[in-house]
């Protein structure tokens, strides 16, 4: 559903968000960031889970972060919404996933207040006064982002200059000043991957947004095979 009334100017168009779900589901990549998501939540909620519990993806793209959730949530339900009108059109191609796609605003969700347990952001910029709007008291509230780390291979590829020079730490005081009782977990992982999975990969990060087509083919066929997840989730809660 669309409840965009507005033209929106983005770099992220449909082939971006292909590539996007297919390096989300079929490289393996997220696996480990997926599975943690998944037992957090378990852990704050119950194991069992056993009553209905609803998540919200605010910035959810074509939702393969939040399909891949509910796959290991079994009584969850879950809405995706991000202002791009192609992330949620490729967002509705999860048939099997309980979940409802909006594109929409996200400093103005279309959900009532208390309307969810779990509000999750996963490398996309956060409305916090928004997302506490829309969590029930004592809802979770989990944040990815990238530490230095995060696809460094791409970094020292295309911005050799700027290897190092990436802080999240303005990032990680402005959750921690919604959310003061924040927590930490950090993931890391690195994995080889195929030429094609390394292409994919270009296309869907903003770090190599400025190069040329040919460029992206060199970095598939020439640059380093493995690739660095290094990702830490923040964890806030709601006060009751």
């Amino acid at each position: 559903m669309n409840l965009v009334n507005r033209r929106v100017q983005t770099r992220y168009d449909k082939g971006l968000f292909q590539a996007r779900r297919t390096v989300i589901q079929d490289s393996g990549l997220y696996d480990a960031l997926h599975q943690r998501l998944i037992d957090l939540i378990k852990l704050e909620k119950g194991e069992d889970l056993s009553e209905l519990l609803y998540l919200a993806d605010l910035g959810s793209g074509e939702g393969s972060h939040l399909a891949s959730l509910l796959q290991g949530l079994p009584q969850a339900r879950g809405v995706g919404l991000d202002i791009s009108k192609e992330g949620i059109q490729e967002a509705t191609k999860h048939l099997d996933t309980e979940a409802v796609w909006l594109a929409a605003d996200l400093t103005k969700a279309p959900l009532r207040a208390d309307a969810v347990d779990v509000a999750l952001t996963v490398l996309s910029p956060s409305n916090y006064e928004e997302m506490k709007r829309i969590m029930v008291p004592g809802g979770m509230a989990l944040k990815v982002v990238p530490n230095p780390g995060y696809l460094k291979e791409i970094r020292s590829y295309f911005h050799p200059e700027e290897e190092s020079n990436y802080d999240n730490r303005e990032t990680v005081t402005r959750f921690r000043e919604a959310f003061p009782d924040m927590q930490e977990v950090r993931i890391r992982s690195a994995m080889r991957l195929s030429r094609e999975m390394k292409q994919l990969i270009c296309r869907m990060t903003p770090l190599s947004w400025h190069a040329t087509k040919e460029e992206m083919k060199a970095y598939a066929f020439d640059g380093p095979d493995d690739i660095t997840i290094d990702l830490t989730i923040l964890i806030g809660t709601v006060p009751r």
